[in-house]
């Protein structure tokens, strides 16, 4: 990056002192610790000993002078002193310095510097820190000030890129790199299209002559000697997450093999596999850091062993989506490591790593990707607190799609405020410490199995390891948040009253005007509306019955709306439709909204956004769930049960023909879940397209058969009819569309069947039989409760009747339960197809 670069001789005795002052927040003192952090490794690099460079966090003014006395003793031969943090004016216009307690002054800063007797280079890293140059003018100091001198009081960008530069360069001379860090300041402003509000100077004390940016004149006095070989590069462990940087103009710059990279290789080679994934998550970071405002910044770093192509989609490709000012993601750092040991760094001043806050997502695309690689990626999301949400709320899932080795998850909440942390489905115990600004909570876990969901498995929140941090203090403050924005919301008006007397006059059953009013909501149009507070608060009911449309909660607000304008008690609901709730945890945890009518039979949950589902069922995804209930005077969580019960009855008569082919009617009712899912499954389809279905449908019941299709209502319940025509004999199946369910020998999460709702199939067959055989043998099974059952019986002598039942009183089967559960499953199921064959072939 550097056009030139100086020679350097030996060091006498070198030194540094970094001090880090009083921070603003959480994020800002985190950003000035990483800043000292590379600063401090970039003098090492330099050829500074470790042990000479003094780094003061927080420390009062009779510290840092104290430091200041120890470097006019020890150092002889330049000494490097940097500030980062916050500078004001004080007294008589004096800048100074922001430490806990009195401040430290420019006139003490000089002070102190000209006891030291050795080259001085000093970087004042904060925002006016021109105004500190003229109190430094002395021979020997050659000093650096992020800002002018006047008026340019906001937090500045050239610390962060002063400290990148000497990092990238670290022998370079001072001045080259404060014009690094320049340029990368212009460049950033630029590409956000803003105007530049920082502007560095740089002072030559033995002259008095301060420089404007970009510094392209040389400083007669500077002339930086080179110090000895610091020794062997600081060890890193394969554990660390350290990505080197690159200077290269080039999106990524080839490295050959070092012992590092030849350690993570062999590392990563040598964990265990036994389930063939496709890649194994070695390491993953995760750091979470919330300020006051509610504004917050996620680092992430992951290390990825790629152990086939099949990985190389979802674990060498990463996109950010950059929505500024709401977020704006930075790539701090990227590289794979080949098998060999070389790798390919990412420069991630490149502009598909830059961090300017551009709307389009960022990819990476890493080169050269083969099995045996290792990723490396890291990444900084700062996110502007959510405005209409006047509270914070987020959880983070520690399992990913691949086993994760090693997990470390750190999160710091403000300690000016009552944040709380959960962690769920885990023994383990937080490590807690506090620093200036935060709560801190940390967790290492190790050996995380693979997220690998199968077929209706409960939501992944129920048994998947979790943690969440909320800003509500209790369910009674959130409670409280959802009625002050949705003040007024409620209120009724006078189409809604006239409606709701139409409906009263029509109906005098208190029955039948809720469902008159539920069946006139779920009529109308579902809109989505979730912007700034419309994504919390409903619209009045006034509002969209004149419209005609809404989302789930406009339309929850209508229906309770006219049920109270006709005295019927109903109250407004929030629920986590097909997801888990935590009823212990405070926070947003909700994506529905539906209605509840208190009754003497339980209650009745109507959702009138779900317009597959009748009136009197309980909706997909809602039964089991922890709902909120929300009255006028409380809120309290109740557990959502199903209302109808679920049925299928088939029903079949077959008789044999004289010419040897069989002929049967068929007919199946629905009700409850079996309904919903049936009138589902047909919605949007053309009657040719229904049939097609149908006829797909009844061939897997008995695939040698012809049918003529009827589709048909049964007492309000839809169903079908068909007529079968076969050459052999009919043996139908189930047709149960969770079958596939019980494929898998085993299972380590529940089994959650017919959306968490009891079950019944109920199959009847009659056929002529007039041979008197005796009847096949019955079968009987009742594991854990359920009830898997086929008997035959003659209620007449011409006639055989089989008679199938399948029925499941507990829908959530445990994995302990499972294995004989299925057992009984696939028994019944076999004899379904075989005992009324053998049977009709005995008989033919």
């Amino acid at each position: 990056m550097f056009a030139i670069t100086f020679p350097f001789g030996a060091l006498a005795n070198p030194g540094a002192l970094i001090v880090v002052g009083l921070a603003g927040n959480e994020s800002d003192a985190q950003s000035l610790t990483a800043m000292a952090a590379d600063t401090r490794q970039a003098l090492v690099a330099r050829g500074i000993p470790d042990a000479s460079i003094h780094t003061l966090e927080g420390a009062r003014k009779p510290d840092i002078i104290a430091a200041f006395e120890r470097a006019s003793t020890e150092v002889t031969e330049d000494f490097w002193l940097v500030f980062f943090g916050h500078s004001s004016t004080g007294r008589e216009a004096m800048p100074q310095f922001q430490v806990p307690g009195p401040r430290l002054t420019a006139e003490e800063i000089s002070q102190h510097l000209t006891s030291i007797q050795a080259r001085k280079w000093v970087f004042i890293g904060t925002s006016r820190s021109g105004e500190f140059l003229p109190f430094l003018e002395q021979p020997g100091v050659t000093a650096l000030a992020a800002t002018s001198g006047t008026g340019e009081i906001q937090q500045p960008r050239f610390p962060a890129h002063w400290t990148e530069c000497f990092l990238q360069n670290p022998k370079a001379a001072f001045e080259e790199i404060a014009t690094c860090a320049d340029e990368l300041v212009t460049s950033a402003y630029t590409s956000s299209s803003l105007a530049r509000s920082e502007h560095p100077r740089l002072l030559n004390g033995n002259t008095g002559e301060i420089l404007r940016a970009p510094f392209s004149e040389s400083i007669a006095s500077i002339n930086t000697a080179e110090g000895p070989d610091s020794g062997k590069t600081p060890a890193i462990t394969a554990a660390d997450i350290e990505i080197p940087r690159t200077t290269t103009q080039n999106p990524f710059e080839f490295a050959p093999a070092t012992p590092e990279t030849t350690a993570l290789i062999a590392e990563a080679s040598a964990i265990p596999n036994p389930d063939q994934h496709a890649a194994l998550l070695l390491r993953s970071d995760h750091d979470l850091t919330i300020n006051n405002d509610h504004s917050s910044v996620e680092r992430r770093a992951l290390r990825v062993f790629l152990h086939s192509p099949a990985s190389f989609d979802q674990w060498a490709n990463y996109s950010f989506s950059r929505n500024p000012p709401v977020n704006i993601t930075t790539i701090l750092g990227a590289r794979i490591m080949l098998p060999d040991g070389s790798s390919y760094i990412l420069n991630t001043s490149q502009p598909e790593a830059s961090s300017a806050p551009i709307a389009a997502p960022s990819s990476i695309l890493f080169p050269k990707v083969e099995p045996g690689s290792v990723v490396e990626i890291s990444w900084e999301t700062a996110r502007r607190s959510e405005m209409t949400l006047p509270a914070f709320y987020q959880e983070i899932i520690l399992h990913q799609s691949i086993p994760v080795i090693l997990s470390h998850l750190t999160i710091r909440t403000p300690k000016a405020l009552n944040f709380q942390c959960t962690l769920q489905n885990s023994p383990l115990e937080a490590e807690t410490s506090e620093t200036a600004h935060s709560q801190v909570h940390s967790w290492q876990f190790e050996n995380l199995a693979a997220h690998e969901p199968l077929p209706l498995e409960p939501p992944p929140r129920e048994h998947l390891t979790w943690v969440g941090v909320s800003s509500f203090d209790s369910w009674d403050v959130f409670t409280d948040w959802f009625r002050r924005i949705s003040e007024g919301a409620f209120e009724s008006g006078p189409e809604v009253k006239q409606h709701a007397e139409l409906i009263a006059n029509a109906h005098p059953d208190r029955d039948e005007r809720i469902r008159a009013a539920f069946e006139l909501v779920a009529s109308l149009r579902y809109v989505a509306i979730h912007i700034g507070i419309g994504a919390f608060r409903p619209r009045t009911p006034e509002t969209v019955l004149a419209q005609r449309y809404g989302d789930c909660k406009d339309k929850a607000n209508l229906l309770i709306a006219l049920l109270r304008e006709m005295d019927i008690a109903a109250h407004f609901v929030l629920i986590n439709r097909g997801d888990y709730t935590d009823a212990d945890f405070p926070g947003w945890q909700f994506n529905h909204a539906i209605a509840y009518l208190p009754d003497d039979n339980g209650g009745l949950w109507l959702d009138s956004t779900e317009t597959t589902t009748p009136y009197g069922y309980v909706a997909p995804g809602n039964v089991g769930r922890h709902a909120l209930v929300i009255t006028e005077d409380a809120a309290t969580f109740q557990r959502v049960e199903a209302g109808i019960g679920t049925t299928i009855l088939d029903d079949w008569q077959l008789a044999a023909q004289p010419d040897g082919t069989w002929h049967g009617e068929f007919s199946r009712k629905l009700t409850g879940m079996a309904q919903i899912s049936f009138a589902h499954h047909f919605t949007g389809l053309s009657p040719r397209q229904r049939n097609f279905a149908i006829a797909e449908f009844l061939q897997s019941l008995s695939p040698s058969a012809d049918y003529e299709i009827t589709p048909a209502e049964h007492n309000g319940s839809p169903g079908i009819h068909a007529s079968a025509t076969s050459p052999a004999a009919i043996s139908p199946s189930h047709g149960l569309d969770f079958a596939s369910a019980f494929s898998p020998a085993s299972r380590t999460v529940p089994l959650e069947l017919n959306d968490a709702q009891p079950f019944r199939y109920d199959q009847r067959i009659r056929f002529a039989d007039p041979s008197g055989n005796p009847a096949p043998d019955s079968f009987h099974a009742t594991p854990a409760g359920m009830r898997f059952s086929i008997e035959f019986s003659r209620p007449d002598a011409n006639t055989l009747e089989r008679h199938a039942i399948l029925e499941i009183t507990q829908p959530r089967i445990s994995p302990e339960e499972y294995p004989q559960i299925r057992e009984a499953f696939r028994q019944w199921s076999h004899q379904l197809q075989t005992s009324h064959a053998q049977h009709s072939s005995s008989h033919e």
